[in-house]
């Protein structure tokens, strides 16, 4: 019996033929998930701005003027946090990429100014009109 099961043949369950390889297809896809991409650091940056300004433009002022802290508290780690989430969002993005050292700076720089983050939006739609018009 056991040396029946070692003289078989050992073949996986479930295998299929291999895909014949479409370069055009895989450039889409390269293409595709850049603009996934492009778009992820765009979120980002709407929602870090968004936060931004709302601690900058309500919370502190309602803090200094009307002595409530309790949206302070409350924008302030959410703001915190999408901050975070932006600068990792654009460091995992821009390894990956072909960004210039004066766009990572711009990138990073808008973070820290109030209305910056619609800058860096900008930058991003730029980049993601170039990289669609060759293609088109």
């Amino acid at each position: 019996m056991a040396q029946s099961l070692r003289n078989m043949a050992i073949r996986p369950m479930f295998s299929r033929p291999p895909r014949p390889h479409n370069p055009a297809s895989t450039q889409r896809g390269t293409m595709d998930s850049r603009l996934k991409q492009l778009e992820r650091i765009r979120h980002a940056a709407l929602w870090g701005g968004a936060t931004l300004v709302l601690l900058l433009g309500i919370a502190v002022p309602l803090k200094h003027l009307a002595g409530q802290s309790g949206l302070v508290t409350l924008m302030g780690p959410l703001h915190g946090m999408a901050f975070l989430y932006y600068l990792s969002t654009v460091t995992s993005n821009v390894t990956a990429d072909d960004w210039t050292r004066t766009e990572v700076a711009q990138l990073i720089g808008c973070a820290m100014l109030p209305l910056g983050a619609w800058f860096s939006i900008g930058l991003v739609k730029r980049k993601a009109a170039a990289l669609a018009g060759p293609a088109a």
